[in-house]
């Protein structure tokens, strides 16, 4: 196994064995949330992937863990690579794994099940993983740079306006898509390509990997002190 599937397999082994409160509320957050409030389904998306990733670095932080890495034979751009991998597989996961939820049609407000299959569920599902990587193509070199204390503040900016900008365009799609609906000729004519969702994801793998440029030249130049 490669030193990034190592290093990987540290982090999972150390975030089910060590932190089980954090994927399992994680969970817990992901399945409730999207199904009493399935407009907030992107901010669920967005959430989950960062409780793990911030977790497993806020841990090795407080703990002087994360110099252990540096001791290791493994390069920093290693590092750095292994958490990138394991963010693109928690918001594959998560981003999956809400759209199924979506999908069972338990949620507690039906209208928004219309709008989802209107958009369609490969849009659906390429936003919401769209969104959850940009997020941590976002988070991880600022946890990098500033360290996971200070993170924790901005975090509560950023968590406030994504609240707000999720809850306004689900809202907004669903007013401009069920509306139609009470004239069925006007609906029939709405057409959402899927194309739409996979230009969008391209895009935010282009981001995601300009991300790990970045947070590779940070770790090059960080000090690590035991």
């Amino acid at each position: 196994m490669s030193n990034v599937g190592l290093l990987m397999r540290k982090e999972l082994i150390y975030l089910f064995k060590c932190l089980k409160s954090t994927w399992i509320i994680s969970l817990l957050f992901m399945t409730v949330f999207t199904l009493i409030a399935p407009q907030m389904c992107m901010l669920a998306t967005i959430i989950v992937p960062y409780f793990l990733i911030y977790g497993v670095m806020a841990h090795e932080e407080q703990s002087h863990s994360n110099a252990l890495n540096h001791t290791l034979p493994v390069s920093r751009k290693e590092v750095g690579m292994s958490k990138y991998l394991l963010g693109l597989v928690y918001s594959l996961v998560v981003g999956i794994g809400v759209t199924l939820v979506l999908r069972t049609g338990l949620v507690m407000e039906k209208e928004y099940i219309k709008v989802f299959e209107q958009m369609g569920w490969i849009n659906l599902s390429s936003i919401l993983i769209g969104s959850a990587l940009f997020y941590t193509a976002l988070i991880i070199p600022i946890i990098l740079r500033f360290g996971c204390m200070k993170m924790r503040m901005v975090m509560f900016v950023i968590y406030g306006v994504l609240f707000g900008v999720s809850s306004v365009v689900i809202n907004i799609i669903k007013e401009v898509i069920v509306n139609p609906f009470e004239t069925p000729e006007v609906f029939a004519q709405i057409q959402i390509p899927s194309s739409i969702g996979i230009v969008f994801l391209i895009g935010i793998f282009i981001c995601y990997g300009l991300s790990y440029g970045i947070s590779s030249n940070i770790l090059e130049k960080k000090q690590i002190n035991a």
